[in-house]
C-alpha cells in the first residue's frame, strides 16, 4: 500500500461486489469529507441541519446558500424511502420462502 500522504488521516476501507476500495484512493472528495479534515464548498452557506440532505432544504434556504440541484450541487441520485420500501419487499418476501422451506424440512 503506498504511504498516506496525510498521516493524521485514517484510510478508509469499503467493500463493493467483493473487492475492498481505499476510498482516499478512489474517491479524494469521500475522503476528505470523511476526514473531517475539508468541507464540501459548494454546501459551505446551507444550514447545518441539510448538509447530509441538500435536496431535502426548502428551495428559498438553498437559493439563499447558493445551492441550485442540478446546477451548483448534483440532483439526488437515489430515492431513499422507496429504496427502503423495495428492499422491505424483497426481504419480506426471501424470509416467507426460507420459513416454508424450513417448515418442509428443508
Amino acid at each position: 500500500m503506498a504511504s498516506n500522504p496525510h498521516p493524521k488521516r485514517q484510510r478508509t476501507l469499503v467493500w463493493f461486489r467483493g473487492k475492498d476500495l481505499r476510498v482516499s484512493d478512489h474517491a479524494p472528495l469521500a475522503s476528505a469529507v470523511a476526514s473531517g479534515d475539508d468541507y464540501v464548498p459548494e454546501l459551505a452557506r446551507l444550514p447545518a441541519k441539510f448538509i447530509h440532505r441538500p435536496a431535502a432544504a426548502p428551495k428559498n434556504v438553498r437559493e439563499s446558500a447558493g445551492v441550485t440541484l442540478g446546477v451548483t450541487y448534483p440532483e439526488p441520485i437515489v430515492d431513499h424511502a422507496m429504496a427502503r420500501d423495495r428492499f422491505l419487499k424483497i426481504a419480506e418476501s426471501h424470509l416467507k420462502r426460507r420459513g416454508a422451506g424450513s417448515e418442509r424440512g428443508g
